[in-house]
């Protein structure tokens, strides 16, 4: 019985290194993301600051603050899927606080 020997398949070695390549990609891309919007909210509670510190809140402020708890409360996301759904959900209601607090 003649010894088979296993021949080396490039294209296998090759997707092995890019599949490697795009988890780090991904790493990469998924980490600036997150500082991004990280960021965003800390502006977002600087200005919060800023706000509390006045002697008296305006009345419009009060009604944008009504509403942002509203939206925070009510946003719906199931983390341990970890859907792009849910991460798009967040991005557009940080957006949508920023352009209100900017108003302000």
């Amino acid at each position: 019985m003649p010894n088979k020997t296993k021949k080396p398949c490039p294209e296998l070695e090759l997707l092995d290194s890019e599949l490697s390549e795009l988890k780090i990609l991904l790493a990469e891309i998924l980490k600036n993301f997150q500082s991004r919007i990280v960021e965003d909210i800390d502006r977002i509670r600087e200005t919060i600051k800023q706000i509390s510190a006045q002697a008296s809140v305006p009345k419009q402020i009060r009604e944008d603050l009504f509403l942002i708890l509203n939206s925070i409360k009510n946003l719906s996301t199931k983390p341990e899927r970890g859907r792009r759904k849910d991460i798009k959900k967040i991005e557009d209601l940080i957006c949508e606080i920023q352009t209100t607090t900017e108003r302000w």
